[in-house]
């Protein structure tokens, strides 16, 4: 690798990031590791995310920013900061999160501690639009070591819900050639499917010492009751594929099985066992009438 190319790439995919990317970005350029270059990718945002951007860029040699004509969609931006990295490693960043200045720095020692993962992830506290933290969501530990290492990492991904550990630093190689199945899903809930093929078939590890502050904000998911089963049909069936694909043992998958169905459970009731029977039933009278609506 050229002395000029940095270790780590972060790669930031934004779409009308305004209110929160000065944050982000401020949050990125003050962590104690600094060989990196960040990457930001404009989905065609509609707000003063440009300006912002290249303001930053101007400022930073390390930032380059691109933006894209039209919007291609999240996943597909998620991929092109990827495909534009350059380090030995990796991060995506979201637009609307930030993180402790030593993030950075220590995830990239576990991943040197432990040469044989693809990825180590942080602890994740939940913030609100205001940055102030969430009583109502518990953190998310990193992955934690355990006496069977796939198995209890997977169960502890559903348990804990644990999307956020997306935003770990991965080694970049790696996570070219095993996230295909990541890129090919809906934006929502994808993340979860490919953490789950990880867990299953190789090596995480994080520190509670690095922490990411996640932005809890409502808005985001299927926004009509058959948009809503039918993502929720996709999801169980894509949790299960990778389960029974995964080179586990029978009696493991019988076990992450119930662990996953469990977590489905817990996610589909989450408002109530009556609210989430209306709207299935909801969903079925639309499809009687051919319509898709609220």
């Amino acid at each position: 690798m050229p002395a000029s190319t940095p270790i780590l790439s972060i790669g930031v995919p934004v779409f009308n990031g305004e209110p929160y990317i000065t944050q982000s970005l401020a949050s990125i350029l003050g962590q104690t590791f600094t060989n990196f270059e960040v990457i930001v990718f404009d989905n065609a945002s509609t707000d003063g995310t440009a300006d912002i951007c290249r303001s930053h860029e101007a400022r930073d040699k390390r930032i380059r920013y691109s933006r894209n004509s039209t919007n291609i969609g999240s996943l597909s931006n998620f991929r092109r900061v990827l495909d534009l990295a350059t380090g030995e490693y990796f991060m995506w960043a979201a637009c609307d999160d930030y993180w402790s200045p030593g993030y950075v720095e220590t995830l990239l020692a576990c991943l040197k501690q432990y040469p044989d993962a693809v990825l180590a992830a942080g602890r994740v506290h939940f913030v609100d639009p205001s940055g102030s933290e969430r009583t109502d969501i518990l953190p998310d530990d990193p992955p934690a070591p355990g006496m069977r290492p796939s198995v209890d990492t997977a169960k502890q991904l559903l348990s804990q819900h644990a999307f956020g550990w997306l935003h770990g630093v991965f080694r970049r190689e790696a996570l070219i050639r095993l996230s295909g199945r990541f890129f090919r899903g809906p934006t929502w809930g994808a993340d979860v499917v490919f953490l789950l093929e990880l867990c299953l078939a190789h090596k995480l590890v994080g520190s509670k010492d690095a922490v990411m502050y996640k932005r809890s904000i409502a808005g985001h998911g299927p926004s009509t009751p058959r948009r809503l089963v039918r993502w929720q049909c996709w999801f169980a069936k894509a949790l299960i594929n990778v389960i029974l694909e995964s080179p586990r043992s029978t009696i493991e998958k019988a076990e992450i099985l119930g662990a996953s169905l469990l977590y489905l459970t817990e996610l589909y009731f989450s408002d109530g066992f009556f609210p989430t029977v209306v709207g299935w039933a909801r969903a079925g009278y639309h499809v009687l009438l051919g319509v898709d609506r609220p």
